[in-house]
């Protein structure tokens, strides 16, 4: 079994400071909210770099096992809602819209 810090918060923490893992910039940032500020797309483009060192390192997972008689079964805990629907970085269930549901109870399963 492997559990994986993966995008807990502080995202910036979750991925190797190295040009292979720092792929997300803020300008690459799409939202356009009016809540968006320079330190907002720093930390959705560092979650976005943590989620890349996350399916980085579950692929390397897979490769390791490829010949091996094994399953491996992935399945996140929970998602994050980091700036994309409202002003919130996190998990809140006073915001329950069906955006905000979606964005956080919607996971990854792989099997």
């Amino acid at each position: 079994m492997f559990h994986l810090l993966a995008q807990h918060q502080s995202f910036k923490d979750r991925f190797p400071h190295t040009p292979a893992f720092e792929r997300f910039k803020p300008a690459d940032v799409p939202n356009r909210q009016p809540w968006m500020t320079p330190e907002k797309r720093q930390a959705v483009a560092d979650y976005d770099n943590a989620t890349l060192y996350n399916d980085s390192v579950m692929g390397m997972l897979f490769q390791h096992f490829r010949h091996d008689n094994a399953v491996l079964v992935y399945l996140s805990d929970h998602g994050e809602e980091v700036y994309d629907a409202h002003d919130n970085m996190g998990r809140r269930c006073d915001a329950a819209d069906p955006a905000s549901l979606r964005l956080q109870h919607e996971v990854p399963f792989v099997l």
